[in-house]
């Protein structure tokens, strides 16, 4: 399983050795990884759908710039936009490394 770093691009440095054995919401096998500050973070599909949005609303509802707000204040369709436009970004990052996988031997051997 190949991480995506913050930039968008394949984490070409990184291994199946680097990849989490966990979700950690629920401790299953992950399906996805994201490089974290103290290491590969692991998440389920399951998950990431029905529980990383609710992490997502409570970081945007407590995020600094809100606090002084009342919670009627927080601007959730401008977060749900930069959601909704990073989501993209990062699903074509995906199908591309899924992509490069496919059609390159080499780098299907270096996931191995």
């Amino acid at each position: 399983m190949a991480m995506i770093p913050t930039n968008g691009a394949p984490d070409d440095n990184s291994s199946a050795d680097d990849a989490p054995d966990t979700c950690i919401i629920c401790g299953e096998d992950p399906d996805g990884a994201w490089p974290g500050a103290t290491g590969p973070v692991g998440v389920c599909y399951r998950c990431a759908l029905e529980d990383l949005p609710g992490l997502i609303a409570e970081a945007v509802t407590r995020a600094r710039q809100f606090r002084e707000l009342s919670p009627l204040e927080v601007n959730f369709q401008e977060a749900e936009d930069e959601i909704r436009l990073n989501f993209w970004k990062q699903a074509a990052a995906a199908m591309a490394g899924r992509f490069r996988e496919a059609t390159d031997p080499q780098s299907a051997e270096d996931l191995d």
